[in-house]
């Protein structure tokens, strides 16, 4: 049928990484920085704006930042994405970026041939002024020494001294690629760095082989016909989006389908071998219904709020369904897990064995079912929590105080939150506590002000608590609250015990500058 796909080569938003220094460990498959100078000032990841880069509108979550931070040194230091090799020479770029400009500094990104050690072109920007809210998205076309047999980098190159700073996020690579059919013998998806994103329906007559890398089939189906085989499947390569499977056989197949994080399959082994079509997709949010059948009673006491299965048949053929449990279900007692299916008004109980531990395991139904929509995992009693299904944490600076958010979009078991607050992202102390919803399957808002701010990076993290005393935390952010006072002679400094102390120091520390003010805050070197 021919068709194109948009195939995406780097895509980086810098949520995998922990906010601090970006590390500077050589890699060809994640992005890393290089300290060409200043060791005290190199690029970090942060969550907000910073204080001297700027305001970035587009950048949201973590994003990438350097900044001048009193040190008398040359920032000379460049951002490196994962290298990659395009099928094509037309690149589709994009990033969003502020710069605050001072006097001499400048940041450019170019796009780099590693093959040849040599940049490519002109650079995409040069920045040598101040600029806010800023997205640059553009086509670069390889020509000359530059081919599709390189391999490539996008290089971001900051040059400062006693300057600001700038920031960027949401970095995009990508290419359409035309194929010259939607019928494929095998296919293998090797990426190690963003997703294969199908543009057009995608039928697989061989081995379907996932070794890194997604493939989204979320606007096109990806189509396996009955010859079809696959090999691999994990948290890192798996399908996100609708399979379709043609049955002619008995035998088990497992559909590798997950939510781009997290490898949640789906296994059918139908019962004839009757041509049939299966559909199959992952949802990681709670179904529009927790409504349980009355026959139930005592069989299911509630049903996951966090995730379900959508299996479709087109065709006569029976089936058995497998559906798995890992550890973040946070199963206690897996013996009283059951297979809830939606009836088309409830949920209703069918007859399972549980197959693992706690701590992950498989949950296949005893006999072969002849309807089919929505599966998810049921449990006949409260130990089994299903937990809550945490969407968003984020914080954000106001006037004398910084305000912490976080969504939910279910919650079952959950007594209370926990506000953490760090100076140096490993020692937390209490900062504020609220109660939970529960039960509750609707998408709840919480906030919570932390009024005693120091002038420095604040790390939060939130802590949520069950009924029973069990507790996970979410990943750690900050918010800087930095005070620039670049231009401010500093004539002491003391800790709490009034004790001189030189910059080295880590602790609380009251500087004394020569204007007769003194600021109080978090030092960490």
């Amino acid at each position: 049928t021919g068709g194109s796909s948009t195939v995406t080569l780097v895509s980086e938003d810098f949520n995998i990484f922990s906010t601090g220094s970006l590390t500077e460990s050589l890699s060809t498959t994640s992005t890393y920085q290089n300290v060409a100078n200043c060791t005290t000032e190199k690029w970090d990841i942060e969550s907000s704006n910073g204080s001297n880069a700027g305001t970035c509108s587009g950048c949201s979550g973590n994003r990438a930042t350097i900044e001048y931070q009193g040190s008398s040194c040359t920032q000379d230091n460049t951002i490196i994405t994962a290298e990659f090799s395009p099928a094509t020479t037309d690149l589709d770029i994009s990033f969003d970026y502020s710069v605050k400009h001072y006097s001499s500094q400048y940041f450019e990104v170019y796009l780099y041939n590693v093959t040849d050690a040599t940049q490519v072109g002109t650079d995409l920007i040069n920045i040598t002024s101040s600029v806010n809210d800023q997205t640059y998205s553009a086509q670069t076309t390889l020509s000359g020494s530059n081919s599709t047999s390189d391999t490539y980098s996008l290089r971001f190159h900051y040059y400062g001294n006693n300057d600001w700073g700038a920031q960027f996020d949401n970095v995009l690579i990508q290419e359409d690629v035309t194929t010259s059919g939607a019928e494929l013998n095998n296919f293998t998806i090797n990426k190690s760095s963003g997703n294969v994103i199908l543009n057009d329906l995608i039928s697989v007559d061989g081995t379907l082989t996932l070794t890194a890398g997604d493939i989204d089939a979320s606007s096109n189906n990806l189509v396996l016909t009955s010859a079809a085989t696959i090999s691999g499947g994990t948290d890192a390569s798996h399908v996100i989006g609708t399979m379709i499977k043609t049955t002619e056989a008995t035998s088990k197949f497992t559909f590798p389908i997950g939510d781009g994080t997290r490898y949640k399959a789906i296994s059918i082994t139908p019962q004839t071998g009757t041509s049939t079509d299966w559909s199959a997709q992952y949802f990681n949010t709670a179904y529009s219904s927790t409504t349980l059948h009355g026959s139930n009673a005592g069989d299911i006491d509630h049903v996951s709020l966090s995730e379900y299965w959508d299996l479709g048949r087109t065709g006569s053929d029976a089936a058995k369904v497998e559906i798995p449990w890992i550890a973040s279900n946070l199963i206690n007692t897996y013996a009283d897990l059951r297979l809830a299916h939606w009836d088309g008004s409830a949920w209703e109980n069918i007859a399972s064995s549980a197959v693992g531990s706690n701590a992950s395991g498989n949950l296949t139904s005893t006999g072969y079912q002849d309807s089919f929509s929505p599966f998810t995992l049921g449990s006949s009693s409260t130990d089994n929590v299903l937990p809550i299904e945490l969407v968003s944490f984020s914080g954000e600076k106001k006037e004398n105080r910084n305000i912490l958010n976080w969504t939910t979009a279910s919650e079952i078991n959950n007594a209370y939150f926990t506000i953490e607050k760090s100076y140096n992202g490993f020692d937390f102390e209490w900062v504020g506590t609220q109660e939970g919803t529960s039960p509750s399957t609707q998408i709840i808002n919480y906030s919570l002000s932390d009024y005693d701010v120091l002038e420095t990076l604040n790390y939060y993290r939130l802590k949520q608590t069950d009924f029973d005393g069990k507790f996970e935390y979410s990943k750690t952010i900050s918010i800087d609250n930095r005070v620039d006072n670049s231009f401010k002679e500093i004539i002491g400094r003391t800790n709490l015990l009034g004790q001189d102390v030189d910059e080295y120091y880590n602790g609380i520390v009251i500087v004394r500058y020569k204007d007769g003010t003194s600021q109080k805050f978090y030092q960490f070197k």
